[in-house]
Order: C-alpha cells, then structure tokens, then sequence
C-alpha cells in the first residue's frame, strides 16, 4: 500500500516534497506513518525529533513503537513532544533511546499518552546529559492517566536534570513514584505528583535539595504517600 506523503508527517521527515511516495508499513494491521523506517532509520540523522513529531492524523493510529526506531539517530538532541497525544500507544521499548546520547531534552514526549501503563526499565539510562523532563504544562508523561507503575531507578543517571515541571501531573493511576536522590541539580519540580492521588510509599525528600528555585503543587494530592506528612505545605 502506497500514499503520498505530506510535508512534515514527521518533523525530522526527509521527504522532499508532498509528492514523495513512500511505503506506508503495515504491521499486525497497526498503520506506522511514512517517514519513519525511511527518515528516522536510515537516510537522515536528526538532531531534533520533537514539537508533536507526529500529526494528528496518524498520531492515533499508532499503537506500536519500534524498538529499533531511532537506532541510527545518535545525533538527537530533543525529543520535545514526539509522542504526545498519542493516545493508542500502550507501551514503550526500553531501547527506544538508547542510541541517542546527546539528547538533552523529553518535555512533553509521552504527554497525553492515555493508554500508557507502565515505563520500562531503563529507558533513559544512556541519555545522561538530559536536562528536561518537563516545562510549563507540557511534562514527559503528562496526563497518562492509565499509568501504574514506573521503574524506582527510572532517573538514576540522569544526574543533570535541571526540570521535572509537570512530569508526572494528572497520572492519577500511577501507584509509586520513581527515587529521585540522584537528582540533585533539579531547579524546578513544580507539579511534578500534582494529582496523583494513588502514588503510595515514601518519597525521597527532594524539598531538601538546595538547588530547587520551584515546587509549586509538586505533591499536590498525594495523601496516600507515607511520609505526606513530611512534606513541607508549600509543596503541596
């Protein structure tokens, strides 16, 4: 099956003009949009995957990432929004950035992703220069509200963060939250738990960080937390 292809299905797309016609992969009858085993995978290297990377139009009919997607991508340096909206997809490969070292920013790269359960081990182990998980609104993992769970270890190398604002907000089925000791360059965690009202066990007391400038409403609503308590009242 073959369509044109649109200028900017995909915002790193290589394709030339809206003329191009590539092929649209069918997988387990699930559509992957054009562009991506072609631009992402193997013509171009991008260094910039992001700004909602898919349109609306194909943004919810997809309910699969590769794993390999961005494997030939080492060159990344954002991922600002790329998966946003995407309202079908279910679950994410733990390599999905693994071959991209030089990225320096997730705001807002799951946000909206409604279907989302878990986050896998792993994901952004060798993304080690990362400095934003979120900013104004627009967190990583935003509004995933079927989330449940998130690996303890999920930020552990991720030491140069400088934003976490919204990363979480709204996930209001995510039952733990992830060690964030590691972190300790963090200036903004404003909203960051903001409406997780299932989140339970201890949370590491990040209101102890000297760095941290902002925390507006980050534990807003998490009075299943052990040590809510603890937590000081202008952070919740």
């Amino acid at each position: 099956m073959e369509i044109a292809c649109p200028r900017r299905v995909f915002n790193a797309c290589s394709c030339s003009a809206e003329t191009d016609v590539l092929i649209l992969e069918l997988i387990k009858g699930i559509i992957v949009p054009p562009c991506i085993l072609y631009s992402l995978s193997s013509i171009v290297n991008p260094e910039w995957v992001g700004s909602k990377g898919f349109v609306k139009a194909f943004c919810e009919k997809i309910y699969t990432i590769p794993s390999e997607l961005f494997k030939n991508n080492t060159l990344v340096t954002s991922f600002s929004a790329t998966f946003k909206m995407c309202k079908n997809v279910s679950s994410i490969p733990s390599e999905l950035f693994s071959s991209c070292p030089k990225v320096t920013t997730f705001v807002g790269v799951f946000n909206g992703c409604t279907s989302l359960t878990s986050v896998p081990e792993g994901l952004f182990d060798n993304n080690t220069i990362v400095t934003s998980f979120g900013k104004w609104w627009n967190g990583a993992f935003q509004e995933c509200s079927n989330l449940v769970s998130v690996p303890t270890d999920l930020f552990k190398y991720n030491t140069e963060v400088a934003s976490f604002n919204c990363a979480f907000i709204s996930c209001n089925n995510l039952k733990n939250i992830p060690d964030l000791s590691n972190n300790t360059k963090v200036t903004d965690f404003s909203w960051m738990f903001e409406n997780c009202t299932n989140v339970e066990g201890e949370a590491y007391p990040i209101w102890n960080f000297t760095s941290v400038t902002n925390f507006n409403k980050c534990f807003l609503g998490c009075k299943k937390l052990s040590n809510y308590s603890e937590i000081p009242t202008d952070w919740k």
